[in-house]
């Protein structure tokens, strides 16, 4: 992870990794 230049593909997958782990973690609360 040099190149901090990513393609417009690597910041959408991150973007989706970010929402995924955002309703994970609220699940969890919820679930409680």
């Amino acid at each position: 992870m040099a190149k901090k230049k990513g393609t417009k593909q690597q910041t959408l997958w991150e973007k989706l990794l970010e929402q995924m782990a955002k309703k994970l973690e609220q699940r969890k609360i919820n679930s409680r």
